[in-house]
């Protein structure tokens, strides 16, 4: 596979759909003011105290949740419309665009019967780019001069040449081919319609940024800072983006141009070839090349000369990546909390899902391109060190600049607390470089053995966006709301980030990253695949034995196997014990120690008895098949059970749900701990191989086995260091009690009551009330420290006690409703009343925050 920049698709586009997505996202927060969003909201909350007077607190949970989610809906699609609008502003003024060009300029057709040897040579250059009938030639009698553009809309392909160049023919013929080879590589290489949406895109965004900063001198002084900053920091950073796509479709351009001048017998680059966009050719310095719409003519020619430096890495890619994903990031959590009605973790995780493929396809492209380019150069592969620092340097400086924007509280407290801005942009640095570190791994593994590396780095931007997305969404959603009063802010940080792989999203993830540069040893050919007996055995074994000993059990046992692995944990695990569902977590661990010992032992006979590196993905495979037996086992025995006695799990929609989620759960317990074990396994396999076969000298070649014996020993203690990590990561997200699955009590079905928990504790009396102001920032706070398991249950108790002391009438009868529900057992009530208290609290303080006074009562 020859490496060329059009081997692997370049990142332009995404750049180009960031871009649009940072200009839409911020047009919504231009015309929020229109929305009356805010103030619906604080009706609703309003109505609340006036419903709580008479009516029970279930009820006034009931009707805020429904005016909540009215106006979540309305403000959706009011996103929505704006979203629309500016991309209908955009694509009318992209198609008006070369209509507006041509008679500016006074542009003519191409006179065929004044100048016909010109029109043919124009005519053999357009059938020579295969573009027959596809591309409209136009003159500008105003321009004397040697230059062209190529331009167009939707549909519809043009290509302006000065006049100059037709009269002289056939003189300015070497002229009039290099600059008809490159206009025409333009439209080959599809850049009209991107490079023509960019300019519309950026100059719709500067005309409505321009009349929002009109609209701000006429505010209040004190609104200044909070709305003017961040608009004029993302339109630079647009303006940024723009000239750099626009700049490099001229390199790709070039490229192409050049490869039909070869193909014709002229030079690449002709020497007398000129810039055409800009009019003297003296090197620029560097910094400003940046505000360049086109590179300059030494450049271009360094490129031509050398195509394989487009596939290099680009740092300040990077940090304009970084820093463009941190300015969408807040706008696009707005919207995703607008989607799905709730403005808590979900939303985060959401708008993460969204915006995580989209810096992978930057990143991941960028070193993907990279590693092509050290493969074929035999220069060292990228590590993506370098990559992950810009991108993370990229996304704080994003961050910072937030600082008095609509989600200013997280640089606001970045900034305040040292350490803990420190430690946040460590760990945030940590992310953004494992994840440009997996790429370039990933990268190596399948371009040595897939034909078509697009298909594989497709993957590799699907799976790595989502976890990086994920990862990301969780940083923020930590670090957003954690007080600094708390002790160790920046140790809570870490746990609440680190915590977020128990997330199914995430883990689920994490297994597939793992799996899939792996994946790429599968691809080798067959005779390295084949296994011994005793590898085939290692696989086959720990299935079949637990599918007989879970079956067994099942069956012989009285109360069946899950009931009895519930005893025998509790007096091996007492903190489990006081567990709302034991039963749950007791078929959960042993779906995890079940997984975590097959994978183990396959990876460390295969990898022992086979040199061809498939032990890690047998490993896995194994964990899962044994992983997934329980669940299947212990699901059918209690549908039989509960079928019989005419239980309502039995319906069909429930009974989904309920395989779903424990589908779900097992599955990703399964695959996590078995991947602790793959690694451990392979890790012990390697460095025994090291210890069982001596570095000696080949009879034939004269060549010693050294190398094979010293990669054996740092890929054993490397994956051996994976696997520690990993496994103290595991005990980290379990420590706290139950997964994210089983916090919202999806493992049992919802008609089934979870236990009651703090039956002995009641309302506060209404004697000292609590002001509303200061009852919601305590419930803030909190909110950032939710915890798992029993520690969730006492974030629930304390927000219900928080708002009971209020002396707002509708934020009491929510913490009231919250409370009997924890009484009760209630797991769906309680979420309810969760999510009813933290939206109350933040709609109060955001009225606040604008300089609202008083109470709700």
């Amino acid at each position: 596979m020859t490496a060329t920049p059009f081997t692997l698709p370049t990142a332009t586009t995404t750049r180009f759909v960031l871009l649009i997505g940072l200009s839409a996202l911020t047009a919504i927060y231009l015309a929020s003011p229109v929305s009356q969003t805010g103030p619906m909201q604080l009706e609703c909350a309003v109505a609340a105290d006036r419903q709580a007077v008479t009516n029970r607190a279930a009820q006034v949970v009931s009707a805020y949740l429904t005016c909540d989610r009215d106006v979540h809906r309305w403000s959706a699609l009011f996103d929505v419309v704006v979203i629309a609008l500016f991309l209908l502003v955009v694509v009318l003024l992209h198609n008006a665009a070369p209509a507006i060009t041509s008679r500016r300029q006074h542009l003519l057709p191409l006179p065929v019967a004044t100048y016909p040897e010109a029109s043919a040579r124009v005519e053999r250059l357009i059938a020579e780019a295969g573009l027959q009938g596809r591309v409209t030639i136009l003159v500008n009698p105003h321009d004397d001069g040697d230059s062209g553009r190529a331009f167009g809309r939707f549909g519809s392909r043009r290509v302006r040449l000065s006049f100059g160049l037709i009269r002289r023919y056939p003189e300015s013929e070497p002229e009039l081919n290099a600059v008809m080879r490159h206009e025409l590589a333009h439209v080959r290489n599809r850049d009209l319609n991107i490079t023509g949406l960019t300019l519309a895109s950026w100059w719709t965004f500067a005309l409505a940024v321009t009349a929002m900063l009109v609209f701000i001198v006429t505010r209040p002084l004190r609104e200044l800072p909070g709305r003017a900053i961040p608009l004029l920091l993302t339109l630079a950073i647009a303006f940024l983006t723009t000239v750099a796509i626009a700049r490099v479709r001229e390199h790709y351009a070039d490229v192409r141009a050049a490869e039909a001048n070869l193909a014709a017998g002229d030079p690449a680059f002709p020497p007398n070839a000129v810039d055409l966009a800009n009019a003297d050719s003296r090197w620029v310095r560097s910094w400003r090349r940046m505000l360049l719409w086109h590179p300059t003519v030494q450049f271009r020619k360094r490129v031509v000369d050398d195509p394989a430096w487009l596939l290099r890495p680009n740092l300040l890619d990077m940090f304009l990546t970084g820093v463009t994903s941190a300015l969408t990031f807040p706008y696009l959590t707005v919207f995703a909390a607008d989607l799905l009605g709730d403005e808590g973790r979900s939303a985060y995780l959401l708008a993460g899902t969204i915006q995580g493929p989209l810096v992978a396809a930057v990143a991941g492209t960028s070193l993907w391109r990279g590693a092509l380019r050290a493969r074929e150069s035999g220069l060292p592969v990228p590590s993506g060190i370098g990559s992950g620092m810009a991108l993370a340097a990229g996304l704080y400086t994003g961050l910072l600049s937030l600082l008095f924007t609509i989600d200013g509280n997280l640089a606001q407290l970045l900034v305040r607390d040292v350490r803990l801005g420190v430690v946040a942009a460590l760990l945030l640095m940590v992310i953004c470089i494992a994840f440009c570190r997996w790429n370039a791994v990933t990268a190596t593994a399948w371009l040595g053995v897939s034909a078509r590396p697009r298909l594989p780095l497709a993957a590799a931007v699907l799976v790595g966006g989502l976890l990086f997305g994920t990862l990301f969404a969780n940083w923020y959603a930590a670090a957003g709301g954690l007080p600094a009063e708390i002790s160790l802010p920046f140790l809570q940080l870490i746990y609440q980030t680190v915590s977020g792989l128990a997330g199914f999203s995430t883990l689920m993830a994490l297994v597939l990253a793992l799996l899939l540069p792996l994946a790429a040893r599968l691809r080798r050919p067959l005779e390295e695949h084949t296994l011994s007996m005793v590898s085939r055995g290692a696989v086959v074994v720990p299935v079949g034995c637990v599918v007989i000993l879970t079956t067994g059990g099942t069956l012989l046992l009285p109360e069946g196997l899950n009931a009895w692995l519930t005893r025998l944990l509790q007096p091996l695990a007492p903190v489990f014990a006081g567990e709302a569902h034991a039963a749950g977590w007791s078929a959960v661990i042993a779906t995890g120690t079940a997984a975590l010992v097959a994978g183990f032992a396959t990876a460390l006979v295969v990898g022992r008895s086979n040199r061809s590196g498939l032990g890690p993905v047998y490993g896995l495979l194994t964990s899962y098949l044994v992983g997934m037996t329980l669940p299947l086992v212990f699901t059918v025995r209690a549908t039989i059970i509960l079928c019989g006695r005419s239980a309502p799990l039995c319906a069909p929609d429930s009974l989904a749900g309920y395989l779903g989620a424990l589908a779900f759960l097992h599955g990703a317990m399964a695959l996590t701990a078995g991947t602790v074990g793959t690694l451990a396994g392979s890790g012990i396999g390697a460095l025994l191989r090291t210890t069982r076969r001596r570095p000696v000298q080949d009879p034939v070649s004269g060549t010693t086995d050294v190398q094979n014996f010293r990669r054996d020993r740092r890929s054993g203690a490397t994956v051996l260091g994976a696997a520690g990590v990993l496994a103290v990561t595991l005990v980290l997200v379990l420590a706290g009690g139950h997964t994210w699955l089983q916090v919202n009590g999806v493992t049992a079905p919802s008609q089934i009551k979870g236990t009651p928990v703090f039956t002995e504790v009641t309302a506060p009396a209404p004697t000292h009330r609590t002001p509303l102001r200061q009852s919601c920032e305590w419930i803030y706070r909190r909110d950032a420290n939710m915890g798992l398991g029993s520690a969730y249950d006492r974030y629930l108790l304390d927000i219900s006690l928080a708002a009971t002391g209020s002396d707002s009438r509708g934020l009491d009868a929510l913490g009231r409703s919250l409370l009997d529900s924890l009484h009760q057992g209630d797991l769906v009530g309680r979420e309810r009343g969760r999510i009813a208290v933290s939206n109350l609290c933040i709609i109060w303080l955001r009225y606040f925050s604008q300089g609202g006074t008083g109470s709700a009562a």
